[in-house]
Formats: C-alpha cells, sequence, structure tokens
C-alpha cells in the first residue's frame, strides 16, 4: 500500500466514501444515538445528531455525553482522513448552551496539527440556527495505516 501522500485526489475521495460508509455503519457506538458523519475531506469532518428521546436527559436537553460522543467521532474522522487508524489521546470540551429535543446539533471537525504521531483537531458543535453549543479540542494517536487498496474495497482498520 502506498502512503496517504501519494494518493490522487480521486483515491482520497473513494478513501472519504469508504471512511463514511464504515462510520456509518448501524453496528458502531455513535450510530446508536444518532450521530452521522457527513462529510469527510483532508483533515476535515463534519456530522450531524438530531435531538431526540434517545440522545437527550429528562429535561429535553441534549445530554453532555451524546455532544461529546459527536465530537469525538466527527473529530476522529477528521484525524482519521490522512490515512491512519487513530485513537483518542485526550480531551477537552466546553459546553455552551444546551441544544434541545428535535432540534439538529451540527459538528464541525478541523485539524490545527497532523503530525506523525499526534494529531491535534479543533471541534466546533452548533445548533441548527448557527449558535455555539460546545467547542474543544481532541488530541488523536496514529495507531496504524489504514490497510485500504483504493480500490472500492473493504476498509479494513489496522490495531
Amino acid at each position: 500500500m502506498r502512503p496517504f501522500h501519494e494518493w490522487s485526489a480521486e483515491e482520497r475521495t473513494r478513501y472519504y466514501a469508504a471512511l463514511l460508509e464504515r462510520i456509518n455503519s448501524p453496528e458502531y457506538f455513535s450510530s446508536h444515538i444518532g450521530v452521522k458523519v457527513t462529510r469527510i475531506s483532508d483533515g476535515e469532518a463534519d456530522g450531524e445528531l438530531l435531538a431526540d428521546e434517545d440522545n437527550c436527559n429528562s429535561m429535553g436537553i441534549v445530554h453532555g455525553g451524546s455532544l461529546y460522543t459527536l465530537a469525538d467521532t466527527v473529530g476522529g474522522m477528521a484525524a482519521f482522513s490522512r490515512g491512519y487508524s487513530c485513537t483518542t489521546a485526550s480531551a477537552t470540551l466546553n459546553y455552551l448552551r444546551p441544544g434541545l429535543i428535535g432540534k439538529k446539533v451540527l459538528c464541525h471537525a478541523r485539524a490545527q496539527k497532523m503530525g506523525r504521531t499526534l494529531s491535534v483537531i479543533q471541534v466546533d458543535i452548533t445548533g441548527e440556527q448557527g449558535l455555539p453549543l460546545a467547542a474543544g479540542l481532541f488530541t488523536f494517536c496514529a495507531m496504524a495505516p489504514v490497510n485500504w487498496t483504493g480500490d472500492g474495497s473493504e476498509l479494513a482498520i489496522n490495531r
């Protein structure tokens, strides 16, 4: 497998599509509370969550753990975007205002630094009207190159 920096634009586009398909699969944790990653590009990712009974607390407010899961999942995909599997090394998420049941919550993640071992990702969560709900900084540790041939075949995550 060639290193990520040697991949063509077309290969990267196919890789991002394979990542989207994998992370949005119903078998993974984040999908159980409604997290959906909507876009992955080089060092960036977007996602969303519809606030409903499954991810809100008894007061009709999006549970902090749901927002954290959204941030960690979308931030992780921004880190994954360079062809390495990764794990969260550390994270800080500041909750700024409540997300309300029945509303869409949006997340944007962008790399501040993508290193060989550590990637630092800024994550911003907003409500559907654009008001900030949470902001955080996540550090991901690269584990191994993703095993993907670039031909649309199954994406295998090396551990």
